[in-house]
């Protein structure tokens, strides 16, 4: 497939002035080769990924999270692992391009998939939040069975939750990834819990300090980017060999 329909085609259902403020979406580094045929899909980037890639002749890979996040002078310089990587990968002439907050924030996104897995009725967007999904489970629950629920739904190891009231979980409000810190914005519409992630301590003092409930998703939960992002590029052309390369394991508990 010609590069500059494929690349047309994602930026048009994924357009940057969807994404969040200060991202770094796109190509990240090299060249589009004139014709795609083969694609690798990552949630990250790493030399983990590049071992499982290297033998393929892939011509392009797509991620999630931004390869480079930030000036590339800056952020190769601080960090010398990047740098080698960044090395290897202008060797061997693979471009990467990353579809980050612009997936997040679309109605075929990240959040929007998750809702759905969870099962969520009447799933809408907030107003004042571009990101954030919310929606209503089938029945109300407690919020340890809604904690053991997401595990089941979404199958993954373990979950934690701040329980900071008696209510029932009924309306459910979504964002993976680091969104601990819009809480209040799910409060705020009258949502029953919060579910996002990378909560430090400060943001989990406040939800405590507000007496709303919270559930955390680790962030690589959104490796479901990863199938959605081969379920599209197969709409867009079927012949396009896809390789998911999903390298994320969840933290151990002891």
């Amino acid at each position: 497939m010609k590069t500059t329909k494929l690349i047309y085609f994602l930026r048009k259902k994924f357009p940057k002035k969807n994404s969040l403020k200060k991202d770094y979406l796109g190509l990240q580094i090299g060249r589009f080769k004139k014709n795609t045929n083969k694609i690798a899909i990552c949630l990250d980037f790493n030399s983990n990924v590049l071992k499982k890639i290297i033998h393929k002749n892939v011509d392009l890979v797509i991620t999630h999270h931004p390869f480079i996040y930030g000036d590339f002078d800056n952020v190769i310089q601080k960090d010398w692992l990047k740098k080698k990587l960044v090395n290897k990968i202008e060797k061997l002439k693979i471009p990467i391009y990353s579809i980050h907050t612009n997936f997040d924030c679309s109605d075929e996104g990240m959040n929007v998939i998750l809702a759905k897995k969870l099962g969520l009725k009447n799933i809408q967007k907030i107003k004042e939040n571009k990101i954030i999904r919310g929606g209503t489970l089938k029945y109300s629950m407690t919020i340890k069975n809604f904690a053991k629920y997401v595990k089941k739904k979404l199958k993954i190891p373990h979950v934690y939750i701040l329980k900071n009231n008696n209510k029932e979980i009924k309306k459910v409000a979504i964002c993976a990834g680091s969104g601990a810190d819009m809480f209040q914005i799910a409060q705020n519409n009258n949502y029953d819990i919060f579910c996002s992630g990378d909560a430090p301590q400060h943001i989990r003092n406040s939800i405590k300090n507000y007496k709303y409930n919270y559930l955390e998703l680790f962030h690589e939960i959104e490796k479901v980017f990863i199938y959605a992002m081969k379920k599209i590029i197969n709409k867009i052309d079927n012949k396009i060999k896809i390789y998911c390369i999903d390298e994320q394991r969840y933290p151990e508990i002891i």
